[in-house]
């Protein structure tokens, strides 16, 4: 397949990525002039203790950390003979140096401890691996890195982390962050460091990262933010935490007593650095209720911390009540005495009201966003003309951002039922007032149920009842008379009787033989109070596993306060959505024909946060079933732990087969999979294990089940007389490459470039066929394009193809009046992995997102991950977009 297309009209496009001029081949061939080669070095650092039992002296490992820079800083200090260039080291187990150093060389390290002791720390540098230099040259050319990546995925992530080394290595040591992260972060700035709630702050920086293109090496540099730990009195941030407009620390004290609320606490600084009395760092491990009295024994006898104090240092605790931390060796400090310290992430999970707060600061609009970017690359905050590793390297980063070519793609016609919407005015959107959806509902009835009763008055629900019906029928769906919606009054204390009340009432009439029919055609809308996530968790449990019932949400007091066409529009399109019609279609002749067919697959994992152990990760797998590629049927799987590959995908489109069998009387010809989430480290994995799967050839595909699951997909296909051919692209979102206009008629009112832009030259992958496009209108900020990987293609699609049906499908969204950022199948696959957490019966022990499983102490092991397995119900309204 040529990996350029021609589609659509040029245009040129600047980028955030600045060519790598010149590499370091000469400078490390020249230091290893006898073998032409650089050295990589792995550092294991020991330091020497006593130990308390035998008295002696002996080595203990050092965790690693910033103490690790300090001692490999102070290494090149005190043996500058060994030293003459300095070498780079990465913050973990890497040091590269241009002068080769003898096996297994041992340096030791005086550094000041703690009271100006001095700490001895035994340096190990113990040679693993040569860097050939050529190997830069081949990551850049196509059939050299597949060669490189596939077959020698070590020598080149080494080789590649040489150059991120030598690149970040000046501006993280200039402002003390950590030297293997490809973010650092500058508090010191202007406007660098803004406050968002509960004992949080955003902190603005930038990243980098080196990457090998077709043609060259460049470096990916944007600006980027992230939540931090506010350094502050630890009593502050705690009643911050808990409620940013307490000021009454009597109050905070009887919280604390709260059994949930000391809970909260506890997850919420476990791990956390504070400075505590006299200027000592310890990591808080637990929590302690009233540190005042707590007691301990000092020498025989037990003794209080408030004694302690007043005997050790004289000092009176103000707060005995207030609680106080627990550290390493089971020393107790109060919490009146301690600070939070600076610089530390905030890696958990941000609250709704943390996550709006940090977007408004985080997003940047295009023009200003370059300007940072460009600031940052053209003076001392990266300093690439001036750093020390990269001018010994002979190292060259070009300060001028790439322009390079680009295409923008002519969006779809949108059809309705009877018109078309006009996609051309505002770019990537379109209004639905007016139109009649392209195949309405018919509904037997529907219901309210209030859980907002103290708020929302009845005669707001029959305004809003009455108005939710107009919209739905000037939409072309049929709907009861709004007189005869019966509104109940819901009980938060049991929101299951509540729901099962309403639509018994809704049923009431019907014969039993049609019941079930009339039930299918029926929903419910649950109005909520502002702030209600376990109510609507078993809301979504009721409906969609326990009843097989729609159920669509409205918070209070929004339904009221935005009571107008667009509000109502919006709702309707995901109640039509959910009942099994269609809002909407994409009208091209070509994609028309590439779908007729096909089946369409989304593919996504979500894991549990960072600081949890025992919960499973959670796989779905979304498929079209009908010509249109506008009905999906959902599959979910639970897997172990933050593992990306989905273990069970041949078992999934097994179903998915079968079932496209049973409505079409046929198997697809073609399976277009787009796969979520897969970063570029995985994508030779994905190839292997999970297209493996699919084609019946992977090396991991050895499990008996597995095995009979593909034997039987083949024999279906046989059984039909036609092979299903597999085209397979990973999707990625999560990356730093932004595109900006150069012409005022190629952006948008905000500054991005318009919606249709696809970019397959200047910084696409050196050997596998991919290309970025934005799809979509941004919002707010800059607009980030997604980045499309094609890892197969049985029928030999052309790039020009792949890339106008992946855009053309990002108009598929069935709620949406604009182009989405990536095709509706991911964006469905995405869904169905956030509500795949509300499929686990809320009242059991496997409550995916349960308070008591968030302290990530448990394990997970292949007993667990069976029981998570049963717990997860499928839903009852599989076969529908249940999830939007």
């Amino acid at each position: 397949m040529n990996n350029r297309g021609h589609s659509g009209t040029p245009v040129r496009v600047k980028t955030n990525a600045f060519k790598i001029t010149r590499l370091p081949t000469r400078n490390y061939h020249h230091y290893h002039v006898d073998a032409n080669i650089s050295a990589v070095l792995v550092v294991i650092v020991q330091k020497n203790v006593r130990d308390r039992e035998s008295g002696t002296n002996k080595d203990k490992q050092l965790q690693h950390g910033q103490r690790y820079t300090e001692i490999i800083d102070k290494m090149h200090v005190q043996y500058p003979q060994e030293f003459v260039t300095r070498a780079s080291y990465d913050g973990l187990y890497n040091l590269y140096s241009p002068r080769h150093m003898q096996a297994a060389t041992q340096f030791e390290v005086t550094l000041n401890g703690p009271k100006g002791r001095p700490s001895i720390f035994h340096v190990q540098l113990t040679h693993v691996a040569v860097i050939d230099t050529s190997i830069f040259s081949r990551l850049t050319s196509p059939d050299g890195a597949f060669e490189a990546i596939s077959k020698r995925p070590d020598d080149s992530a080494t080789a590649i982390n040489l150059l991120q080394v030598l690149v970040s290595q000046s501006p993280h040591i200039r402002h003390n962050f950590s030297l293997h992260a490809k973010s650092f972060y500058n508090a010191s700035q202007p406007g660098g460091v803004r406050d968002i709630v509960r004992g949080l702050q955003a902190v603005s920086g930038y990243f980098q990262s080196v990457r090998p293109v077709l043609g060259n090496f460049i470096v990916n540099v944007d600006t980027t933010t992230a939540a931090f730990y506010k350094p502050d009195r630890l009593v502050t941030a705690a009643m911050s935490y808990l409620d940013p407009r307490l000021k009454d620390i009597r109050v905070f004290i009887g919280m604390c007593r709260d059994r949930r609320q000391f809970e909260r606490l506890r997850r919420f600084f476990k791990g956390v650095a504070v400075i505590v009395r006299g200027g000592r760092r310890r990591v808080i491990r637990d929590l302690i209720e009233e540190a005042g009295i707590y007691e301990f024994e000092k020498g025989d006898r037990p003794i209080s911390v408030a004694e302690h104090y007043r005997e050790m240092y004289h000092e009176e605790l103000h707060r005995p009540w207030l609680f106080g931390i627990k550290c390493d060796g089971g020393d107790v400090f109060p919490a009146e005495f301690c600070s939070v310290a600076p610089g530390q992430r905030y890696k958990k999970k941000l609250d709704p009201d943390q996550t709006a707060e940090f977007l408004k600061i985080s997003v940047k609009d295009p023009g200003p966003r370059l300007q940072a970017i460009l600031g940052a690359v053209n003076g001392p905050l990266l300093g690439y003309r001036d750093s020390p590793w990269m001018l010994e390297a002979n190292m060259e980063v070009d300060v001028r951002p790439l322009e390079i070519d680009a295409r923008q793609l002519p969006a779809p016609a949108v059809k309705y039922n009877g018109s078309y919407a006009d996609t051309t005015r505002v770019a990537g959107a379109w209004n639905v007032v007016g139109k009649k959806l392209y195949a309405p509902v018919t509904v037997s009835s529907w219901a309210v149920v209030n859980f907002d009763s103290a708020q929302s008055q009845p005669a707001d629900i029959t305004k809003f009842i009455h108005m939710m019906s107009n919209n739905m029928f000037a939409l072309g769906m049929v709907v009861p008379d709004p007189r005869q919606i019966s509104v109940g009054i819901g009980n938060i204390h049991n929101p299951n009787q509540s729901l099962e009340d309403a639509r018994i009432r809704m049923g009431s009439d019907i014969p039993a033989d049609k019941r079930n029919l009339f039930m299918k055609a029926a929903f419910i809308i649950v109005i909520l109070p502002a702030s209600a996530l376990e109510l609507r968790k078993m809301v979504k449990y009721w409906g969609d596993v326990v009843q097989g019932m729609a159920t669509q949400c409205v918070r209070a007091p929004k339904y009221k306060t935005n009571l107008n066409d667009q509000y109502c529009n919006n709702v309707a399109l995901k109640i039509n959505a959910k009942l099994g019609g269609v809002n909407s279609l994409p009208d091209s002749q070509d994609i028309r024909a590439m779908l007729e067919g096909a089946m369409v697959v989304g593919c996504d994992v979500s894991h549990p946060a960072p600081n949890i152990k025992d919960r499973p990760s959670l796989a779905s797998v979304v498929t079209s079933y009908n010509s249109t590629a506008t009905k999906y049927r959902v599959y979910l799987d639970c897997q172990a732990p933050r593992q990306e590959i989905i273990d069970r995908i041949a078992a999934m489109l097994h179903y998915a087969l079968r079932a496209y069998r049973d409505y079409n009387k046929k198997l697809p010809h073609t399976m277009i999979v787009y796969r979520d989430g897969v970063s570029e480290g995985e994508y030779w994995q994905v190839m292997d294990r999970e297209i493996g799967q699919i084609k019946g050839g992977s090396s991991a595909a050895i499990d008996p089940s597995v095995i009979a699951l593909i034997t039987t997909v083949a024999m279906i296909q046989g059984e039909f007389g036609n092979q299903v051919q597999v085209v397979f692209i990973a999707v990625g979102k999560r990356h730093h490459i932004r595109f900006f206009p150069t012409t005022s008629q190629g952006r948008d009112k905000k500054g991005n470039c318009l919606p249709g832009l696809v970019v397959d030259s200047g910084v696409v992958h050196s050997s596998l066929p991919d290309f970025y496009l934005q799809s979509h209108a941004g919002l707010i900020g800059t607009s980030r394009p997604s980045h499309y990987v094609v890892l197969h293609n049985d029928p030999q699609w052309t790039v020009d193809s792949l890339q106008m049906l992946s855009y053309h499908l990002c108009y598929f969204y069935a709620v949406a009046t604009r182009a989405v950022s990536i095709p509706a199948p991911v964006y469905y696959a995405d869904r169905a992995c956030t509500r795949a957490a509300y499929q686990f019966d809320p009242t059991g022990r496997f409550d995916y997102d349960h308070d008591s499983n968030t302290d990530g102490a448990g394990t997970f092991n292949e007993t667990n991950l069976k029981e998570w397995r049963a717990a997860l119900k499928q839903s009852l309204q599989s076969e529908r977009l249940y999830f939007v």
